[in-house]
């Protein structure tokens, strides 16, 4: 694993974090559902799980109530653009990973609400926008 992917495998796998050496992690699995709505559900011997489901990525997740941080176009051609950074209210920071969790761009001080992705390929991405105050968002595009 290089640097980028561990921070992001840390990042994602902590609900499986196993903090005695001497333990081993048993985890169990399910499969549900048929086709395009299958998902895999992964629980350790605590009762934490993670799901991971089969569906393909649309603008619409990026329009749930919970959030914070809005995109205003997806899918995007060379800039990303993005809404409610004010309401924050602290220093923020983002990294941009691929969807096999490499890291491919990160600035520590995110000073206006654009980025640059004009020379990312085509395909689907994942946003990580952060403070250090622990505001945390994910936010899923598509590079045209």
């Amino acid at each position: 694993n290089t640097t980028e992917e561990g921070i992001y495998e840390n990042s994602y796998w902590s609900t499986f974090q196993n903090t005695d050496p001497d333990s081993n992690v048993i985890l169990t699995y399910n499969v549900e559902g048929t086709g395009d709505d299958e998902s895999l559900i992964l629980t350790n011997q605590n009762g934490d799980y993670s799901t991971y489901q089969r569906q393909v990525l649309s603008v619409a997740e990026n329009n749930d109530q919970g959030q914070i941080i809005k995109l205003l176009q997806n899918p995007v051609k060379s800039t990303l653009i993005l809404s409610n950074l004010e309401t924050i209210g602290s220093t923020l920071r983002y990294e941009i990973y691929t969807i096999d969790g490499k890291l491919i761009s990160q600035v520590s001080n995110l000073t206006n609400a654009t980025i640059d992705v004009g020379l990312f390929n085509p395909g689907m991405y994942i946003l990580l926008v952060s403070s250090k105050k622990g505001f945390k968002q994910r936010l899923k595009f598509i590079k045209e």
